[in-house]
C-alpha cells in the first residue's frame, strides 16, 4: 500500500500547528508565584535591630530570579520598597520529597543579610495550559548585620552596629500569581494595592527631603534597594545624619537585599 498523499487542507492545519505550537509554549510557561511575607517575631539575640513590618515576594513558578516589596510604618510615615531581582525561588527535590526554596543575600564593605524559606511543595498553581508544583507556605529566617565602622560617629543615641534575626512566615497569594503572566506586572500589582492602602515609595520619599540636613532611608549613590547601609560613606546611604563633613550612624537598622 502506497503512502496517503497531503492534501492541501492537512498541509495547512499541518502548518498552522506548526507556527502556533512555539507561541503556545511561551504563553504556557508565564506562570508567576507570589508570596505574602509575615513576620513572626525575633529569633536568638538581637540588637540595635529593625525589620519590615511585611512584604511580598514574586518569582517565576518554575524557578528563577524573583524581587521583593517590602513595606513598614504606621500613620502618614507609611512607606514601601522595591528590591528588584534580589532574590532566588526554587524546588529542591530527591526520592523521597519536594521542597521550595526562597534564598537572597546581599552585603557592602560592612554589612550583610540573607533570607532563607522552605516549604514542603503540596500545592497546584493551574493556568491555562499549565500545572505547577509549588508550596502554599514556606518558613524560614531573615537576618543582617552592620559593624557601622563606616561611619565618622556613633548614632545620636550612642549606639553603633545592629544584628539580628526575624522568623518569616511566607503564604501563596493565588489571585496574585493567576492574574500575573511576569514578575514585573505582579509587582507592580502589588506596590498599586500597597498605594491604595495609604503607603508611599520610599525612594520618592527620600527624594522629597532634599540633599541638606539629615538624609531618608536610601537617596544617594550606592545604597542598596532598601537604604540601608550600603558601600558608599555618605549619610545618605545609611539614612544617617551629617553635622559639616562629620558622618553619624543612622537610625535604619533594617536588613536590605541586593
Amino acid at each position: 500500500m502506497g503512502l496517503r498523499p497531503i492534501t492541501p487542507p492537512l498541509l495547512v492545519t499541518l502548518l498552522a500547528v506548526l507556527l502556533l505550537s512555539p507561541l503556545a509554549s511561551y504563553e504556557a510557561d508565564a506562570q508567576v508565584v507570589v508570596y505574602k511575607l509575615r513576620v513572626l517575631g525575633k529569633t536568638g539575640r538581637n540588637i540595635n535591630f529593625e525589620f519590615f513590618d511585611g512584604g511580598f515576594f514574586a518569582a517565576p513558578a518554575e524557578g528563577g530570579t524573583g524581587s521583593f516589596v517590602f513595606f513598614q510604618g504606621r500613620g502618614k510615615n507609611k512607606t514601601y520598597t522595591v528590591s528588584d531581582d534580589s532574590g532566588q525561588y526554587f524546588v529542591a527535590f530527591n526520592r523521597k520529597t519536594s521542597v521550595g526554596v526562597i534564598s537572597a543575600a546581599g552585603g557592602s564593605d560592612t554589612a550583610s543579610t540573607a533570607f532563607l524559606l522552605f516549604g514542603n511543595v503540596n500545592r497546584t498553581l493551574r493556568t491555562p495550559g499549565t500545572r505547577t508544583r509549588i508550596p502554599r507556605s514556606l518558613r524560614g529566617v531573615a537576618f543582617a548585620a552592620d559593624s557601622e565602622l563606616n561611619f565618622d560617629e556613633p548614632a545620636p543615641d550612642g549606639s553603633q552596629g545592629f544584628a539580628g534575626a526575624r522568623n518569616i512566615y511566607a503564604t501563596w497569594q493565588t489571585g496574585a500569581s493567576i492574574r500575573n503572566d511576569s514578575v514585573s506586572g505582579a509587582i507592580s500589582e502589588l506596590t498599586d494595592r500597597l498605594e491604595s492602602l495609604g503607603y508611599r515609595n520610599e525612594a520618592a520619599v527620600d527624594d522629597d527631603s532634599g540633599d541638606g540636613g539629615t538624609t531618608g532611608d536610601g537617596s544617594g549613590d550606592g545604597t542598596t534597594s532598601d537604604g540601608t547601609s550600603g558601600g558608599d560613606s555618605s549619610a545618605s546611604t545609611d539614612g544617617g545624619s551629617t553635622t559639616g563633613s562629620s558622618v553619624t550612624a543612622g537610625s535604619n537598622r533594617r536588613p536590605f537585599v541586593l
